[in-house]
């Protein structure tokens, strides 16, 4: 989005029209962003909520995938240690 400088109006343009064009722009950022929000669902809040269920849904999945690997681990290194404790 192209930003108007408040500072300094143009030479060829007259400070009213300046300080209306300046309150234009303001106007039209607000309606911009008010639409945005408009169109999202809940202003975001659904998709906001889909991407945290996501996110603890994978997160379990690799935390679940440590304990079993941990596990496998324990399980390897006792083997290893006592090998005829474990011989079947």
């Amino acid at each position: 989005m192209t930003r108007i400088p408040r500072s300094v109006p143009p030479p060829s343009l007259p400070l009213l029209a300046w300080g209306q064009l300046v309150r234009t722009a303001d106007v039209a950022r607000a309606v911009t962003l008010s639409m945005a929000l408009t169109m999202l669902p809940h202003g975001g809040q659904r998709s906001a909520r889909k991407n945290a269920w996501a996110s603890m849904s994978e997160c379990s999945a690799r935390a679940r995938s440590r304990r079993e690997a941990d596990a496998a681990m324990d399980r390897a290194v006792a083997i290893a240690r006592h090998p005829a404790a474990h011989a079947r």
